[in-house]
């Protein structure tokens, strides 16, 4: 019986310095982190190509409540920028304590609308349509042509994600976001369009054709204060079947630009 005994004890001793094993691999300090950075960015894994990728990636996991590999699994470079997956944001959102629901309401190919309440907040809802992934560039991608459902469906929740519950998502923008952007940026602005046309096109029919693609890429009130000041310069005849074309490509963007402006409702 003493004997029965001695093991008990012996096995109560031993608990308290038993480690599990999603704590092995939890770093302590900076240098297990920078360790397990460089050992992560040798296997290849996860897509990261240097130990500080891998590090930036499992410190902003860590502000995120995310484990060292959960990080690297839902969290992403491109470009130079770190971006979280939309299925992580709306995850990250349910499990808050301020969140009474976080649902998709809506997914075809065409739209996709998400609906969200935090406690003591009215419902807010985010829509993005197929029109607006045109306009951004993105319609003609790949990815997009094949899974246009899930594409508007990430690009509708994040959005809405970050508004409602900013202390969960942390400022960070979902991958089609991020290709939104890219997008935006390598366009030419409109103002580099406008200046072509009227510098360097001197023929005016080319002008004509130039000034059209740069109505249809004018994103704000600015652009279009320029787009007047350079068919003004063209001197066109009022009543001309070219003037009416002109305003009637203003008209289209000040709408387009209204509603884009609008508040979601």
């Amino acid at each position: 019986m003493e004997k029965s005994n001695e093991k008990v004890v012996a096995l109560e001793i031993a608990k308290p310095g038993v480690k599990s094993l999603a704590a092995a691999y939890e770093p302590r300090d900076y240098s297990e982190a920078m360790k397990m950075a460089e050992t992560l960015a040798k296997s290849k894994m996860f897509g990261v190509t240097s130990p500080e990728a891998a590090f930036m990636i499992m410190a902003t996991g860590a502000d995120l409540g995310l484990s060292p590999t959960a990080a690297l699994r839902a969290i992403f470079v491109f470009q130079g920028r770190l971006g979280l997956y939309a299925d992580l944001m709306v995850a990250l959102c349910r499990q808050s304590s301020q969140c009474e629901y976080f649902r998709c309401i809506e997914s075809t190919a065409e739209r996709a609308t998400w609906a969200a309440k935090r406690v003591g907040d009215p419902e807010r809802q985010h829509t993005w349509t197929i029109e607006q992934a045109k306009r951004a560039n993105l319609a003609g991608k790949d990815v997009w042509k094949a899974y246009p459902e899930d594409m508007l469906r990430h690009s509708a929740a994040a959005p809405l994600a970050r508004e409602l519950f900013p202390e969960k998502i942390l400022g960070l923008y979902c991958r089609e976001e991020l290709d939104e952007i890219k997008a935006n940026e390598d366009a030419p602005r409109a103002q580099e369009i406008i200046e072509s046309a009227i510098v360097e096109a001197p023929a005016h029919d080319d002008a004509l054709t130039t000034l059209t693609a740069a109505y249809g890429d004018a994103k704000t009130e600015e652009d279009l204060q320029s787009l007047r000041a350079a068919v003004a310069k063209l001197g066109l005849e009022k009543g001309s079947d070219d003037y009416k074309a002109m305003r009637q490509l203003d008209k289209e963007a000040v709408e387009r630009i209204k509603a884009a402006a609008a508040p979601i409702q």
